[in-house]
């Protein structure tokens, strides 16, 4: 191809690349589309400036898209650095800050929760043949062997060849729980209470019945270390999807359609949120809560240790960022 034929070719595509640069480099009335529209064209630019290098086309073709090329260079670097901080200020402040917005909606969320789970575990711990109605008799059995004291693998029955394998399955399932929890609000937040009332019953009926033959200490110091994300990213998820739900209900001044998309777009941070602490939550329970090798006293320690830090972390964190 000749030079004057490359420039013909390519002209206009460097002129549309030069004003998404100018709109990213002034960052404003940016959408998506120039975002993908930058990201496509940037590595045109950069293959065109190779073949100006290759086939000497000249010195001002060179010089200017290699121009483009820095510029382009520099937005790369700024989004890539952008994102960074983004997660870093999300961690330390952003999502405790988020939460403490939407505190009513937890609290509703931890009500559902704790009012079945406590219900059930009280209900349980003096009809202890209630925990038939909600668990099948195989299932109480393969649950009484899994917490018993001499058992491999605390809290779980391994079909999994490593531990490894079953951190992929608690993800599998607690994501699945919480994802429930939150999409399910939808459904005028009927979903998110079923949700949240269902696992606390399987909870409280569960912890009772272990309480009843004695094996307390092996349930709860299973239970403590990862229940310290998981309970409370589960019950974060459920007061996310209440407020789907409630924007169905009560959508105000807005259309049903927008008010949902107005609490869509706010609530999906914590869901982002939500998934790290599940997966922190399948670390300890895979190589940690579920190891028989551990004492007792050392789970509960550290257990302990670990709600006091995800307690702290969203009652203490974010208060800077809340109050600007």
């Amino acid at each position: 191809m000749k030079q004057t034929d490359f420039e013909v070719k390519y002209k206009k595509s460097w002129e549309d690349f030069e004003t998404v640069l100018e709109k990213l480099e002034k960052r404003k009335g940016i959408t998506h589309q120039d975002h993908e529209a930058f990201l496509k064209q940037y590595y045109s630019i950069c293959h065109q400036l190779s073949i100006v290098r290759e086939r000497n086309y000249g010195q001002y073709h060179l010089e200017f898209l290699n121009n483009l090329a820095l510029r382009g260079h520099k937005i790369l670097y700024q989004r890539k650095s952008n994102s960074l901080s983004a997660i870093i200020s999300f961690l330390s402040g952003g999502f405790p800050a988020l939460i403490k917005e939407n505190a009513k909606w937890v609290f509703a969320s931890l009500f559902c929760f704790l009012f079945s789970s406590v219900g059930m575990w009280v209900l349980t711990r003096f009809s202890p043949e209630l925990v038939y109605n909600v668990f099948e008799p195989a299932q109480v059995n393969a649950f009484e062997y899994m917490y018993s004291s001499s058992a491999v693998h605390i809290g779980s029955e391994r079909t999994a060849e490593n531990d490894f394998q079953m951190f992929g399955y608690y993800i599998y399932n607690n994501i699945s729980v919480s994802f429930r929890a939150y999409a399910s609000g939808i459904l005028w937040g009927v979903g998110s209470i079923i949700t949240l009332i269902f696992n606390g019953v399987i909870f409280g009926t569960l912890a009772a019945h272990l309480d009843n033959i004695g094996f307390s200490e092996t349930f709860y110091s299973f239970v403590i270390g990862h229940g310290s994300f998981e309970i409370t990213a589960i019950i974060f998820s459920g007061g996310a999807g209440l407020k789907l739900g409630f924007s169905l209900i009560a959508p105000g001044a807005l259309s049903r359609v927008a008010a949902l998309r107005k609490n869509a777009k706010s609530t999906i941070p914590i869901i982002y949120g939500v998934i790290g602490m599940l997966v922190i939550a399948a670390v300890i329970e895979a190589f940690w809560s579920s190891s028989a090798a551990t004492s007792t006293e050392t789970k509960l320690y550290v257990g302990a240790c670990l709600w006091g830090f995800v307690l702290f972390y969203f009652i203490v964190g974010g208060r800077q960022n809340g109050s600007q």
